[in-house]
C-alpha cells in the first residue's frame, strides 16, 4: 500500500540529507545520496521512495524514508 506524501505537513530533506539521516551500524557508512535516488527511480522489489521535485532539487521527507524502509523490510521477512 503506498501514501503519497503531504508536502505541507512532512519534513522535507534533499536526497543527500536523507542519506545521511539513516541509522547504519557502528563503523559502516550511510548509503551514498545516489542510491537514495535510484530509490525514487527504480525502488527496491516494486516499492519507491515517494519524492517530489521543487525546482532542480529532488526532495524526499524523512517520514517518506520511514515508509520506504519499513514496506521494504516487510517484504524481506
Amino acid at each position: 500500500m503506498s501514501r503519497k506524501m503531504d508536502i505541507l505537513t512532512e519534513d522535507l530533506v534533499t536526497l543527500p540529507q536523507a542519506a545521511k539521516g539513516i541509522p547504519c551500524p557502528a563503523g559502516s557508512r550511510p548509503p551514498h545520496y545516489t542510491t537514495v535516488y535510484r530509490w525514487t527511480k527504480t525502488g527496491i522489489g516494486g516499492e519507491r521512495l515517494e519524492s517530489i521535485r521543487v525546482g532542480s532539487q529532488l526532495l524526499t521527507s524523512t517520514q517518506a524514508m520511514s515508509r520506504f524502509l519499513e514496506r521494504i523490510n516487510i517484504e524481506a521477512a
